[in-house]
């Protein structure tokens, strides 16, 4: 849909981020593992943010997780700049993958955090696994074999 390309003078925001996770409902477990995550890209050197959903992420648990890690607020940042300013947007399933790939920002699909619900998904024939992307395992294991 035309509500999901952003407007040429957004696209000018500079990509002052590396890595933005954009967190969906995931539970306890699974916000430790995208943590671990986010802190091995920093420790590279990689500017790493996490997005919280507006709807379903629990505030409190965000911030007592993700210690360390910046936390972008979604009331101050919309969703737009939020994409744009970032060189490569995680998630899972998250409707913000097909927005970045429409509007020419990387992909990265979190086959990671919960391998079973990405298998699912890409028996499900999800649109963004046939898109070009790159897997956050594919990620994890790039930045643990430079240590």
């Amino acid at each position: 849909p035309d509500s999901f390309v952003f407007r040429e003078s957004q696209k000018r925001i500079e990509k002052g981020v590396d890595y933005k996770y954009y967190l969906q409902a995931e539970n306890t477990e699974m916000l430790k593992k995208i943590n671990e995550v986010l802190l091995i890209l920093k420790k590279r050197g990689k500017k790493v943010v996490v997005r919280p959903h507006p709807l379903y992420s629990e505030n409190s648990k965000i911030e007592s997780i993700f210690r360390g890690i910046t936390i972008e607020n979604t009331r101050e940042i919309n969703i737009e700049d939020s994409i744009l300013e970032t060189k490569y947007v995680i998630s899972l399933y998250s409707t913000v993958l097909f927005q970045a790939y429409i509007n020419d920002v990387k992909i990265v699909v979190d086959d990671y955090t919960n391998p079973n619900v990405y298998k699912a998904l890409k028996q499900l024939d999800y649109i963004i696994i046939n898109k070009k992307n790159t897997k956050l395992s594919q990620i994890v294991k790039q930045f643990i074999d430079y240590a």
